[in-house]
């Protein structure tokens, strides 16, 4: 629609990336870090540069907002995170495809944003919504923070809160420093 490419990664069930651990979040979060690593490199792969480095141009960029962050600094302290390890996402981060010895480079440009702000301007703007059907079932312990814990911290502070988590992670490293 927008001229945009569009490609679109499906997990077929069957699909093993470890054959001794059961499906988990962290492995479908490596199965689309890998998909994405690959096609990265097939994107970049004819660079006109010429380059002979472990470093690719390009980036991928993913949509992760302020939600997604404040639920990470809650999971981390209800695991029980030490003080120095409480923070949320990095905004950007460098990971090394194990095939090819090339870093990928992953940012989150929108770690400021609120998930209804980004929905109700794409809304604004024509586009439909679209939501994972598993974020709404309580099976992880994410969701649950997500579906239970955040709207009772609403609840009990008043508002949109969420507390100053974005700022916890400074103050845990200046009180600890």
């Amino acid at each position: 629609k927008a001229g945009v490419p569009f490609h679109c990664f499906f997990w077929e069930g069957n699909e093993k990336i470890d054959d001794h651990k059961p499906f988990s979040q962290e492995i479908a979060r490596d199965w689309r870090r890998s998909n994405l690593q690959d096609l990265l490199t097939t994107l970049t792969s004819s660079s006109p540069y010429g380059l002979h480095t472990n470093e690719r141009l390009g980036l991928v960029l993913t949509a992760h907002h302020r939600d997604d962050a404040e639920e990470t600094i809650l999971l981390k302290i209800l695991r029980g995170a030490h003080i120095t390890n409480i923070s949320g996402m990095n905004k950007v981060a460098y990971m090394e495809q194990e095939k090819s010895q090339t870093k990928t480079t992953f940012a989150k440009p929108m770690l400021s944003v609120r998930k209804m702000d980004i929905v109700n301007y794409l809304k604004s703007k024509g586009f439909i919504w679209r939501e994972d059907a598993s974020n709404s079932s309580n099976k992880y312990l994410r969701n649950r923070v997500r579906n239970e814990l955040m709207p009772l911290l609403r609840d009990i502070v008043g508002g949109d809160i969420i507390l100053q988590v974005c700022d916890l992670p400074l103050r845990c490293h200046c009180v600890y420093s």
